[in-house]
């Protein structure tokens, strides 16, 4: 404002903003979300990595499944060679399953058992069942019943 040709200098007093402890107390709750974040990205990642490692587990089983299925009945692979029928299918072990290989890519290992004449005369039972060669818990179990026709 002007006043005769002079010109008057109002004082402001608005002090607002920002105090120190404001700056502060608003980057830690930002850290804290950026914390969150990562935690939740890791926990992500791992549960990709199961994912992919079951889908190639059941891939090896659905594979061997669709091989055994085009066998003859008759097919030495196709044996129960330890003889223990059903208490055998769930045989993970090379020493207690009727059959197993490792995988081409040397990760899993796959089995499969045989129980003859289960669940009815004339049928068998094929378990396969396919594992981690790393020694994680993962498995994936395929069951199919083949029928002499």
């Amino acid at each position: 404002m002007q006043k005769y040709g002079v010109i008057e200098m109002k004082h402001i007093n608005n002090q607002e903003g920002f105090t120190l402890i404001e700056v502060i107390i608003a980057l830690a709750v930002l850290a804290f979300g950026i914390l969150s974040i990562m935690l939740m990205q890791v926990s992500v990642i791992k549960g990709n990595s199961t994912a992919n490692t079951i889908t190639n587990e059941s891939n090896w089983a659905a594979d061997q499944v669709e091989k055994l299925i085009l066998l003859d009945y008759n097919d030495n692979i196709l044996k129960d060679t330890t003889g223990d029928g059903t208490t055998g299918l769930n045989a993970e072990t090379a020493a207690t399953a009727d059959q197993n290989y490792i995988s081409p890519d040397g990760f899993y290992t796959i089995f499969w058992n045989i129980a003859d004449d289960y669940p009815i005369i004339d049928s068998k039972r094929i378990r396969v069942i396919v594992l981690q060669n790393t020694g994680k818990s993962n498995k994936v179990v395929f069951e199919y019943t083949k029928i002499h026709i």
